[in-house]
């Protein structure tokens, strides 16, 4: 429907409201694609095809950029109305996840839903967790179903997940990781690169997508705590680097050294992605979807995300503003600072789920 209104808009307002209707659809389907992967994948799996929501986004900014190259804003607009559509026939074709129909009561729903996923091979583990949970749920009405949700939002169970994927959110998004996308090519801009400022973008793009997919075989090997921790640092660096970079370029007396140095800006914007895309941002994801019981994974997750979007469109907003008041490099060298914050907190608080089923996590 937005790509339609886009399409054919005739004036402003119906583009802004384009833009509406397309924040609100993806409010509406992200939190369930993160809660659907986690909930219908194995635990030995889970980690890796959790990433895969990351390499659909960084496979659709390349050819976004590609195509933006050779048509016009409105013709995009229109061939944009193909994934979602293949995206819904292709949902038509999936059971719903075995978690959902154990608390739905629905027992043989389940078992089947279990053995497409796992195409009819040994899960007999996963089966006995699923059967336990079904046995463990007794029918209620609405009410009570409404009544049962709130007790286990207000308790520990709920409390305790919410507090750990909450303050990580807002602290990603407080990092400026995902505001850059929108701000790439001001950022080459000001930090004085010397590379064409689109083609920057679109190897900026293609960088994220082959370190996204690099993340999928390594969150396969690498315990994710150690993974997130270390990448946050690599981001935490590169970061003040651009920062300090910027700063330098500002005063005269090292003016004609940064000049030599015009390559730098995207040296260090690909090693920020590099350490967001390898660890940083797709563990911070697979936390969000994860910890909540699966009572309230929905509601949790969308809870999460609801404050990730008012944290990311209030910051992108600032972002101008950030410039104007502490200049490019203040505002990296922030950046940088709330990185390390996350690294801190990703240090006490961070558990590790990998190899974990998520009725194993419930508990």
């Amino acid at each position: 429907a937005s790509c339609i209104l886009m399409g054919s808009a005739t004036s402003v307002p119906i583009v802004l409201f384009s833009r509406a209707v397309a924040g609100l659809g993806d409010g509406l389907m992200y939190p369930n694609v993160l809660v659907y992967i986690a909930e219908t994948s194995s635990k030995e799996l889970r980690s890796t095809l959790g990433n895969f929501a990351n390499i659909s986004f960084c496979l659709g900014l390349i050819l976004t950029y590609s195509l933006s190259i050779v048509v016009t804003w409105r013709t995009l607009t229109w061939i944009l109305i193909i994934p979602p559509v293949l995206t819904i026939l292709m949902m038509l074709m999936v059971p719903e996840t075995p978690y959902w129909l154990a608390e739905k009561n629905r027992l043989q729903d389940a078992t089947d839903s279990l053995a497409w996923l796992r195409n009819n091979q040994e899960s007999s583990e996963e089966l006995k967790e699923i059967t336990e949970k079904c046995k463990a749920e007794k029918k209620e009405t609405m009410s009570e179903k409404l009544y049962s949700k709130l007790a286990i939002m207000k308790s520990k169970m709920f409390w305790k997940p919410f507090l750990l994927a909450e303050p990580l959110v807002i602290l990603y998004n407080c990092s400026g990781i995902s505001m850059m996308a929108f701000y790439l090519v001001t950022i080459f801009q000001e930090s004085g690169s010397s590379i064409d400022k689109l083609h920057a973008s679109l190897i900026v793009a293609s960088w994220r997508l082959l370190m996204s997919l690099i993340s999928s075989i390594a969150l396969l090997k690498i315990p994710r705590r150690p993974l997130f921790l270390s990448t946050t640092l690599v981001t935490c660096f590169s970061m003040a680097a651009l920062g300090s970079f910027s700063y330098l370029r500002s005063q005269e007396q090292f003016s004609s050294w940064t000049k030599n140095l015009g390559w730098a800006p995207l040296v260090l914007v690909l090693l920020i992605y590099a350490g967001s895309q390898l660890g940083f941002a797709p563990i911070t994801k697979l936390i969000i979807s994860e910890v909540f019981p699966t009572e309230v994974r929905s509601t949790g997750t969308s809870i999460v995300f609801f404050t990730s979007m008012i944290c990311l469109a209030v910051l992108s907003k600032l972002f101008s503003q950030f410039i104007t008041w502490f200049g490019l490099h203040g505002a990296f060298w922030f950046y940088s600072g709330v990185v390390f914050i996350c690294f801190v907190f990703g240090y006490f608080a961070m558990p590790e789920h990998a190899g974990v089923s998520l009725a194993q996590i419930e508990k």
